[in-house]
């Protein structure tokens, strides 16, 4: 059997069932015949991997800059099982594994989203105290919007979704009828 330079056999077969749950996320089981070592910490014993939010159009461009292919079949429902093998395979799990490596988990997701709630309420007591100006509430809201685009977007492209979000943050109606309403259910501190 030949093997390439990088010590992957054309024998290689690399076979994955991807479930999304009901938060979004990807429950993702792998065949365990051929796994790479730097693959098989991200699984379980029973080669099932934490849910992750995984980005699959990312993976099709990973998969074209590479120029293989890989079989997907699409089954009923939010599931799909992905085959490939030789040089496609390596490309999947090298794939897999810098998207488990990166990509949050749940539970992550999750303390992410409690930490931004919080982020969020903090940033609106400091408008409503007069700590920060509305220009500054709202310029900090955007980035903030902006955070999962960072490094993903050219810098140009970057800015001209900020100028257009802060745009529309400033002059949309409901929007600014939502940051008068959040500004009202804020608690206010108790007076002494």
């Amino acid at each position: 059997m030949a093997e390439s330079e990088d010590g992957v056999t054309e024998s290689a077969r690399l076979d994955v069932f991807c479930v999304q749950t009901r938060s979004g996320a990807w429950r993702i089981h792998v065949h365990p015949g051929w796994v790479p070592q730097y693959l098989k910490k991200y699984f379980n014993d029973d080669w099932e991997a934490v849910p992750r939010h995984l980005d699959f159009e990312d993976l099709d461009s990973h998969l074209r800059e590479q120029g293989v292919v890989i079989e997907k079949t699409v089954s009923k429902g939010a599931a799909f099982q992905m085959v490939a093998c030789g040089h496609s395979a390596e490309a999947l799990a090298r794939w897999l594994a810098e998207a488990f490596a990166t990509a949050p988990t749940d539970d992550e997701s999750s303390e992410s989203a409690a930490s931004t709630d919080a982020d969020n309420d903090e940033l609106l007591r400091k408008l409503r105290d007069g700590e920060i100006s509305k220009e500054e509430y709202l310029d900090t809201a955007v980035e903030r919007g902006l955070d999962h685009l960072r490094g993903r977007l050219p810098t140009r492209q970057l800015q001209i979704v900020r100028e257009r979000l802060r745009d529309e943050v400033e002059s949309s109606p409901i929007l600014v009828k939502l940051l008068a309403d959040a500004l009202e259910e804020l608690p206010r501190p108790a007076v002494e």
